[in-house]
């Protein structure tokens, strides 16, 4: 229900959702091929361009949001099936507002914004979806191994939940990410539901509200990862991450 209620105090269903749409304003695809090829390094942040949208949208009917959410997956789907999406074009340097990132990589880490989302927008009526939740866990892992790489870390880090788990092998210039059967749980890990891991990293919860539901396994070394948070100030969980991260110091020490 675009009219109904949200998680966000401060943004209404139809104002979460219109961001999410490919509109003949903002082919969001397109442009990002195209930043590809022409090698752009000018990318719009995180809430500008968000409000830009909502701005120029504010009064779509529901059905042309729909349309809009749409054409999104639409795209989405024909650019996997062309032959040289990802063994080519996928990886081509692209603008986000995560930093330079492979294109591939790039629109891989819109399903953690999907599902985020889809997890705001419950209260309105979006049924739960625990396999997207999971694989916005391995999105967002994903994507903090492409930072990670790209300011030459060597760090590594697994995800253990009831549900899933992700991991992500860095060194420098180059990450791995893997899932399931494949994942290494020996070393690092952080340790709790996959639900309260995507709300943490999408500022939605406060670092006190994680001690009885979270774990660090091997503190330290998973502390090696927050340079990546300095890498991205306009995250939008930022500076509940990096709460976090000052209160795992401080538990560490303890």
């Amino acid at each position: 229900d675009l009219s109904g209620p949200t998680r966000s105090r401060k943004h209404s269903a139809r104002e979460l959702a219109i961001p999410l749409g490919t509109w003949p304003d903002s082919p969001v695809l397109s442009r990002m091929r195209e930043d590809a090829r022409t090698q752009s390094t000018e990318v719009e942040p995180f809430h500008d361009e968000a409000d830009r949208l909502v701005a120029a949208h504010h009064d779509a009917s529901d059905e042309e949001i729909v349309t809009a959410l749409t054409l999104s997956r639409e795209h989405v789907g024909e650019w996997l099936g062309e032959p040289d999406s990802l063994g080519t074009e996928g990886h081509l340097p692209v603008p986000s507002p995560l930093g330079l990132l492979p294109l591939g990589t790039a629109i891989h880490s819109s399903v953690f914004r999907l599902a985020i989302t889809a997890r705001d927008l419950a209260p309105a009526g979006a049924q739960d979806s625990p396999q997207l939740t999971d694989l916005g866990l391995l999105a967002l892992w994903d994507a903090a191994g492409a930072v990670a790489a790209r300011i030459d870390l060597t760090a590594g880090v697994v995800a253990v939940t009831d549900s899933v788990m992700v991991g992500i092998d860095i060194g420098p210039g180059a990450w791995r990410t893997s899932m399931g059967s494949e994942v290494d749980q020996r070393g690092p890990a952080v340790v709790g539901p996959a639900p309260l891991l995507v709300d943490m990293a999408g500022g939605r919860l406060h670092p006190t509200a994680l001690r009885r539901h979270l774990r660090l396994r091997e503190t330290k070394r998973v502390l090696e990862m927050s340079p990546v948070l300095d890498e991205l100030p306009d995250l939008p969980g930022g500076p509940i991450l990096r709460q976090a991260a000052r209160l795992a110091r401080f538990v560490g020490r303890a």
